[in-house]
């Protein structure tokens, strides 16, 4: 028997960057609408909904985000407060909703996550690849103490955070129920390169 899908009401946000499961990264909460949404989230103990967004700042036809806690504040800029956020799981926004506060509150379906899968050699230039940008990039590298170049799913979704795919390439590659399309994509895109 299947469960029924349940749909959760989540304080929204936007951002251009994107995050993923077991993801990490700063984000600049602004004076205003945005400091609010923050708030109430965290007065309702609630994880917010982080939406992609294109460089356009308009979202695709199915769009989706990625629920996020809050596990640090950070030191900011006057005017700005910034947090670092961890992704949990990718959601489906089925409507937005604006609430009697003013916050943005979207209705979201949690996507399944992608299970591990273990790294197998033909992977493991993905491993290499993501480790050299590592180091070459300390601001990155300290977003993950803990990393697990031995999961593939890990890899792939570091490698879909950094990239600068288009909106709908990660989109379309992100509602899969593995990592098997990303990671076929990013070996090609690897191939391409060279």
């Amino acid at each position: 028997m299947t469960r029924p899908t349940q749909y959760k009401a989540l304080p929204l946000l936007f951002n251009r960057r994107h995050i993923l499961p077991g993801g990490r990264m700063p984000l600049d909460i602004l004076a205003g609408v945005q400091t609010d949404t923050m708030k109430h989230a965290l007065d309702h103990g609630s994880p917010l909904a982080l939406a992609m967004i294109d460089q356009e700042n308009s979202m695709p036809s199915c769009p989706m985000a990625s629920e996020v806690t809050i596990v640090d504040f950070l030191e900011a800029p006057a005017g700005r407060v910034r947090l670092m956020v961890q992704g949990e799981r990718l959601l489906l926004i089925q409507n937005v909703q604006q609430t009697k506060e003013g916050i943005l509150a979207a209705q979201c379906k949690p996507l399944p996550l992608w299970p591990e899968v273990a790294v197998e050699r033909r992977h493991q230039k993905l491993a290499a690849r993501l480790n050299a940008v590592f180091e070459k990039h300390p601001e990155l590298n300290a977003l993950y103490p803990e990393k697990n170049f031995t999961d593939l799913t890990w890899l792939c979704q570091r490698w879909l955070e950094i990239l600068p795919l288009s909106l709908e390439e990660k989109q379309s590659l992100l509602k899969a129920t593995t990592c098997e399309a990303a990671s076929d994509y990013l070996l090609q895109l690897g191939q391409a390169e060279h």
